[in-house]
């Protein structure tokens, strides 16, 4: 196994001593790594100063790009912690040099891509015999869709979850995120992972092909099930069940505030109209039983709302809840910040970046007692450990290093003329102005702390993780 190139004390994780190489970009592969990372792998990140991953580019931390823009992105940040970052042309012998020192190399190309450089698997094996090697693709390495390009969002669609997405007379609708991405990040983790255990085993590595819409449609298996059983398909019902009555989200106290109720029997509906006070309307006939209650959802959902919107959203979950309601507020961003739930299990990360500054970034979503994961280094900016990694590790000359600088092959700026304004986003008041978003703070650096925490790692001087 391969061994940390970064001085550091080892730290005790599952994955100490694997090396990764990860030439990803977007959401799943990048996914697939840092979870790798975070359970103690060394991940090296790979990309091109001539292409860039276009993450880089999503959701900047102000208003006005910086000089360093191009490492500045939020979702860059988020999806690539815990790793070394270079820059190197696939093309070139340096990747093979890489190859021989890793245990595994993470990509999302077309499958057409990697034969066209002259480097599929077999190749590769050639320089590394017992290498892991995945690819994250939209439709998998086989089959006559295989070369067909792809992101997350098609997936929703392809996958057969956008379709049963919406409401009953409307048309299919997207969840609102790319919501195969994480589905098959995180399976291909999984997969690397039973991959080096039978490596421990055997000596022997393995291509891993993962199709996102095959792994997508491993989350839509009642749609299969229905038609095979019961020869049907389901129409589109919005918040509603198969069976449950009620079940939606339901308006509560202030601007876009909702909170979602799931009765799954007679029990909880009883538990539901205790909550509720026992008003008159829920001891109707109508609402006796689940059928009946399900026969009449719009009468019923009529009435939920109207005492729903006595209490804020938080307030109607705690009530419901105390009765044994399945209950749970519908929540925004800033509110998934500042819930107290996750505050007090320490979901949230506070990460500092030269680039960014304090950031509060997602944890982990899974708790290793003896080997918890964790976050010891921020995204990397472009080409930031070329020289730790090439040089120190690859072990090339000063003048070798040099010389692939000078032809844009390595480097810490982007090869392509790139104009910084083109890449701000529009005013938070335009946004609002277009609906692009729902609400907006000028004071969200005091409410998050973000100032406070900023002074404070300069008094530090160095990165501090928490969690």
């Amino acid at each position: 196994m391969a061994t940390s190139s970064t001085g550091r004390a080892p730290r005790r994780g599952v994955l100490d001593g694997i090396r990764v190489l990860d030439n990803t970009v977007a959401w799943a592969g990048p996914l697939c790594s840092k979870t790798l990372g975070e359970l103690g792998a060394e991940v090296i990140r790979m990309e091109a100063c001539q292409r860039m991953d276009s993450t880089r580019l999503l959701f900047f931390p102000e208003r006005e790009p910086t000089e360093q823009f191009f490492n500045s992105g939020a979702y860059y940040h988020k999806m690539n912690r815990n790793k070394l970052g270079i820059t190197v042309n696939m093309s070139l012998q340096v990747f093979k040099e890489l190859i021989r020192i890793v245990d595994v190399f993470v990509e999302n190309h077309t499958p057409r891509v990697m034969p066209n450089f002259g480097l599929p698997y077999e190749e590769l094996c050639k320089i590394r015999p017992d290498l892991i090697m995945i690819s994250l693709t939209g439709y998998g390495q086989t089959g006559p869709y295989a070369n067909f390009k792809s992101v997350g969002t098609l997936q929703d669609a392809n996958g057969g979850l956008g379709y049963q997405t919406g409401y009953r007379d409307g048309p299919p609708r997207r969840i609102g995120i790319s919501g195969g991405d994480p589905v098959y990040g995180l399976y291909g983790a999984a997969a690397v992972i039973m991959a080096l255990v039978h490596r421990r085993r055997t000596g022997q590595g393995q291509h891993i092909d993962l199709s996102e819409r095959e792994a997508y449609m491993s989350f839509t298996g009642e749609l299969f099930l229905d038609y095979t059983l019961n020869d049907r398909s389901r129409t589109r019902m919005g918040n509603r069940h198969l069976w449950m009555a009620p079940h939606g989200c339901f308006p509560c106290k202030g601007n876009d505030k909702w909170v979602s109720i799931a009765c799954r029997d007679d029990r909880d509906w009883a538990a539901l109209v205790s909550a509720m006070g026992r008003p008159r309307w829920a001891q109707d006939e109508r609402f006796s039983d689940a059928l009946y209650r399900y026969e009449h959802q719009d009468e019923l959902d009529e009435g939920i709302a109207r005492w729903t919107r006595r209490f804020t959203h938080y307030g109607c979950m705690e009530r419901l809840q105390r009765f044994g309601v399945p209950a749970g507020p519908t929540l925004n961003g800033k509110e998934l910040l500042l819930d107290p739930h996750l505050a007090a299990r320490q979901f949230f990360t506070w990460d500092w970046s030269r680039y960014t500054g304090v950031r509060p970034f997602p944890g982990a979503t899974y708790r290793l007692s003896r080997t918890p994961p964790r976050t010891t280094r921020p995204a990397p900016g472009l080409g930031e450990h070329n020289s730790e990694v090439l040089g120190g590790l690859l072990g090339l000359s000063e003048e070798r290093l040099r010389t692939l600088e000078a032809r844009q092959v390595i480097g810490d700026r982007p090869a392509i003329e790139m104009e910084p304004r083109q890449y701000c986003p529009p005013t938070p008041e335009k946004m609002l102005e277009l609906d692009m978003i729902s609400e907006y703070d000028p004071d969200y650096r005091r409410v998050l702390g973000l100032d406070e925490r900023d002074r404070a790692q300069a008094r530090q001087g160095h990165l501090r993780t928490r969690g």
